[in-house]
């Protein structure tokens, strides 16, 4: 007989699957912990996963789709692209220490469920939009024809330097400090800066600061 599925236990599991991967990494993460952070039976997690690779994959791609859904929502809005580069900086790396033991997971532990290319692909696409000149995202204006004729360059750019950010991550060795992945922000921040992107870190600040005002 076929086990009931319970109204929002899935979102349970996965709540406590990335708490207990994040503090214990893939390997040594067992499912008997994930249950007892979901507050069930570990049979009981078989009804909606049926091993700890694929709800390790579930957990990942949960993140990766609140960090996109995060991205598309800004994007959406009325920030301006200082603004907008800036809250990325601020969120991307702030979500990226919280998830260091999945990272390294991805990339060392499971990639052969392809955790990467498919979300850094779609995360790409979000950092494009985010980085259009202001100009560009106005209603019923064309691009700008230099901007688009980059846009491939642009594209190959942007998914180097994001799997960069994430393979340096995933060979911090545990337990990474903050001031390790603060050091990643702030050489995207120079780099970023040095190419007339973004701003110093004084100026992201206050951008930050008008962004959440």
């Amino acid at each position: 007989m076929a086990r009931v599925r319970e109204a929002g236990m899935e979102d349970r599991i996965l709540d406590s699957a990335f708490a207990v991967f994040g503090e214990r990494g893939f390997q040594a993460t067992t499912l008997k912990e994930i249950a007892l952070g979901a507050s069930i039976s570990t049979g009981s997690v078989y009804t909606y996963f049926p091993d700890k690779e694929s709800l390790f994959k579930a957990a990942v791609n949960r993140g990766w789709a609140a960090f996109i859904d995060e991205l598309e929502t800004i994007n959406r809005g009325k920030l301006n692209r200082d603004q907008r580069i800036a809250v990325l900086l601020d969120r991307g790396f702030s979500t990226l220490g919280a998830a260091l033991p999945l990272i390294r997971g991805m990339f060392f532990e499971a990639s052969k469920q392809n955790l990467v290319a498919p979300n850094v692909d779609r995360l790409c696409v979000q950092i494009g939009e985010l980085l259009k000149p202001d100009e560009d995202r106005a209603d019923g204006r064309a691009l700008n024809a230099d901007w688009e004729a980059q846009a491939s360059q642009r594209l190959l750019l942007t998914r180097i330097l994001i799997l960069g950010v994430l393979s340096s991550a995933a060979l911090l060795p545990p337990p990474s400090p903050t001031s390790a992945v603060d050091g990643l922000k702030e050489a995207i921040r120079a780099l970023l800066a040095a190419t007339g992107v973004a701003h110093s870190a004084e100026a992201e600040t206050a951008l930050l600061g008008e962004a959440k005002s």
